[in-house]
């Protein structure tokens, strides 16, 4: 399913989408993808803006490959 989800996007597109995959599954844990709620993507966002300090920008970004995932 990810390497489908991936395919057509540029090599850069595949790296930051894939990292934040990681990232994610890393917090919720071993949670399928079809068990995966609302709540758990503002949590992870969340957790980028307070525990990660990162900007919004990068949430942002983070939130759209999400976003990209699951309309897949």
């Amino acid at each position: 399913m990810v390497q489908d989800w991936l395919a057509d996007k540029s090599e850069h597109t595949q790296k930051s989408y894939f990292a934040t995959l990681q990232q994610f599954l890393g917090l919720i844990g071993n949670k399928p993808l079809r068990a995966i709620a609302k709540s758990d993507i503002r949590m992870f966002l969340d957790h980028c803006l307070h525990e990660r300090a990162n900007a919004s920008d990068t949430v942002n970004k983070k939130l759209a490959a999400l976003k990209s995932l699951f309309r897949h």
